[in-house]
């Protein structure tokens, strides 16, 4: 059985994620915007980070809904090809260009999106950039050239052992042109939309 990986960043100390009780559900609506995350090999951010919250998964299993936030209907192979792109991308020339005085990245991870209430596999506390403690343990997710190092190439798998064999840490099953992810629960949604 293979797991599902996905993290969130934020500033925010968060022991349950559950999107009734999230800032961003401005409305009052406890179902009208679910909580995002992002599906990826490597650490990302985009804005707070003093907590990086890690997910392991079985969407089956679980039951936990989940869908790519651009595409309803690509369903897993979607984010799986968008992942794809994102990590040729970041290896690219150019990858990061300097916007306001900030160096910016061109590309982001596909983000998983769930209305699930979800509790993290792994919480990790931001100690300087790119460097997260767990107790007494400190985690790089960049080499000292900035260039993000595979959560799986990390101490990360000590701790963690089951990273290894989740997505995106290992390849799908592709039929025909597809990629497939038997464990992929599709959340079902009135509205098809990217919940900006």
């Amino acid at each position: 059985m293979t797991n599902l990986f996905f993290f969130h960043t934020t500033d925010d100390y968060i022991e349950t994620f559950d999107p009734q009780y999230s800032p961003m559900n401005k409305d009052g609506n406890p179902s009208s915007r679910p909580l995002f995350y992002w599906f990826s090999n490597v650490y990302f951010k985009y804005l707070g980070d003093k907590y990086l919250y890690l997910f392991i998964v079985n969407p089956k299993k679980e039951n936990i809904a989940v869908r790519h936030r651009l595409n309803n209907e690509e369903m897993f192979d979607g984010i799986w090809r968008r992942f794809k792109s994102f990590s040729n991308n970041r290896l690219s020339e150019g990858f990061w260009k300097e916007h306001h005085g900030v160096l910016c990245p061109q590309d982001e991870p596909p983000i998983i999106m769930s209305f699930n209430i979800l509790k993290p596999t792994l919480i990790l506390k931001k100690v300087s950039e790119n460097t997260f403690s767990y107790q007494d343990k400190i985690f790089k997710f960049a080499d000292e050239q900035n260039q993000p190092i595979p959560f799986d190439k990390t101490e990360l798998v000590k701790i963690l052992p089951e990273l290894k064999n989740s997505l995106p840490f290992v390849e799908p099953r592709q039929e025909n042109v597809k990629f497939i992810y038997e464990d992929w629960l599709e959340m079902k949604s009135e509205k098809n939309g990217t919940w900006l």
